[in-house]
C-alpha cells in the first residue's frame, strides 16, 4: 500500500467511533460510501474517492472522511481546497480529536501550505470579471491577493467597451506574485461610407416610348410627276394624310390610313412604322387611290413631344402610283409634310 493510502487507513481506524454515534441508516449508508472511498484509493482512483467521501460527509460528518477527502485534494494537486479542507477539520473537531490525530493535521497543514503561493492581481479598470484557468474568482479590484496552487496559471479579465485581457503566470511556493493587467478601450467600428445615391438612369430629353394607340395627321405639299397617256407633265401639289392604328410592340405601329392628294384623288392604304434613335420615325405604306389606281408611299421624320402623348414633327413623303387604271402610267409625288401625333 502506498504512502497516501497508509495515511487514508490511519484515518480510518482513528474515526471508528464516531461512525458508532451515527443513527442506524444514516450510519450504514455514510460508511458504505465510505468504504467505497477506501476502495478506490486502493485504486488510486482519486477523483473517485474524493466524490464517495463527501457523500459520506452530506449523509453523516466525520472528522475521518473530512480528513481523507482533504488527502484527495492533495493526490488531485488541488493544495489550496486540501489546505482549506485541513482548516475546516481543525475548527470542526481541535478540541475532540485524539492527540495524534491532531497532530497529524497539523504537520499535514503545514507540509501543503508550501504548495501555494500569493497572486495579487491589479486592474486598472474596476468590475472586470476575473477568471483563474476558466473559474470565476470575483470582479476587479479583489479585496486582496488570492491563494493559487504552484505552477502556471491562465488568468483572464473582461470588462464590457474594454478589449479583454489574458496572462499566464507562474506561482512558486510560499510567494506573492504581482500581475497588472491593462484593459484598452475597443475601438469603434470603422465608419462605413455612405454609398452615393444611384443616379437615375439617363433618359434622352424629349425622347417618347410609343405604345398603344397611333394617331398621326400629316399635312403637305411639294413636286409631282404625272405621265399621262398623251405625255407628261410636271408642277406643283399638296395632300393630307390620317393614319389611325395601334402599336402592338414598343416602338412599332400597323394603322390604316385614309389620303387625299391633288392631284391623286382620295385613297385608303395599310401602314407599318417604326420609332428609332431621338424620335425619328420610317413608314411605309400600301394602298388604293380613287382614279390613281394602286399606290406606295415611304414617309421619314422627326417629331417634338409637346405633352406626354402629344407630338408635333417634319416629314418627307414620296408616293409612286399609277395614274389610272383605264391608262396605267406612272405617277409620283415628293412632299414636305407637318405631321400631329397622339400616341
Amino acid at each position: 500500500m502506498g504512502g497516501l493510502a497508509a495515511a487514508v487507513v490511519v484515518a480510518v481506524f482513528a474515526a471508528r467511533p464516531t461512525l458508532a454515534q451515527a443513527p442506524d441508516d444514516a450510519r450504514a449508508e455514510a460508511e458504505r460510501h465510505f468504504l467505497q472511498g477506501l476502495a478506490l484509493v486502493e485504486n488510486e482512483d482519486w477523483e473517485a474517492a474524493l466524490l464517495e467521501f463527501r457523500v459520506s460527509l452530506e449523509l453523516f460528518p466525520t472528522r475521518s472522511a473530512l480528513f481523507n477527502s482533504a488527502q484527495m485534494l492533495k493526490a488531485l494537486h488541488r493544495y489550496v481546497e486540501a489546505v482549506d479542507t485541513l482548516q475546516e477539520w481543525l475548527a470542526r473537531y481541535r478540541d475532540e480529536a485524539l492527540a495524534d490525530e491532531l497532530a497529524a493535521t497539523e504537520e499535514a497543514l503545514r507540509e501543503w501550505e508550501g504548495f501555494i503561493g500569493e497572486l495579487e492581481i491589479r486592474v486598472d479598470e474596476p468590475g472586470a470579471e476575473l477568471r483563474l484557468d476558466g473559474t470565476g474568482i470575483g470582479r476587479s479590484p479583489l479585496p486582496g491577493p488570492i491563494r493559487v496552487d504552484v505552477g502556471t496559471h491562465r488568468v483572464e479579465a473582461t470588462l464590457e467597451g474594454r478589449l479583454p485581457q489574458q496572462e499566464q503566470v507562474t506561482i512558486v511556493s510560499r510567494q506573492r506574485i504581482g500581475l497588472d493587467l491593462s484593459l484598452a478601450e475597443l475601438a469603434p467600428p470603422p465608419e462605413v461610407p455612405a454609398l452615393p445615391p444611384v443616379p437615375p438612369a439617363p433618359v434622352a430629353i424629349g425622347v417618347e416610348t410609343h405604345d398603344g394607340l397611333l394617331l398621326r395627321l400629316t399635312v403637305g405639299g411639294g413636286f409631282v410627276y404625272n405621265e399621262e397617256y398623251v405625255g407628261e407633265e410636271f408642277g406643283g401639289g399638296g395632300g393630307a394624310a390620317l393614319a389611325a392604328g395601334y402599336s402592338p410592340v414598343e416602338n412599332f405601329s400597323l394603322y390604316l390610313e385614309f389620303t387625299g392628294n391633288h392631284p391623286q384623288a382620295f385613297g385608303l392604304g395599310i401602314g407599318i412604322g417604326g420609332y428609332f434613335g431621338p424620335n425619328l420615325f420610317l413608314d411605309g405604306v400600301f394602298g388604293y387611290s380613287y382614279d390613281a389606281g394602286m399606290y406606295g408611299a415611304v414617309v421619314f421624320g422627326k417629331e417634338w413631344w409637346i405633352a406626354d402623348q402629344w407630338g408635333l414633327g417634319v416629314a418627307l413623303r414620296q408616293t409612286v402610283s399609277t395614274w389610272s387604271l383605264e391608262f396605267p402610267t406612272l405617277a409620283a409625288s415628293t412632299f414636305v409634310c407637318f405631321t400631329a401625333t397622339v400616341s
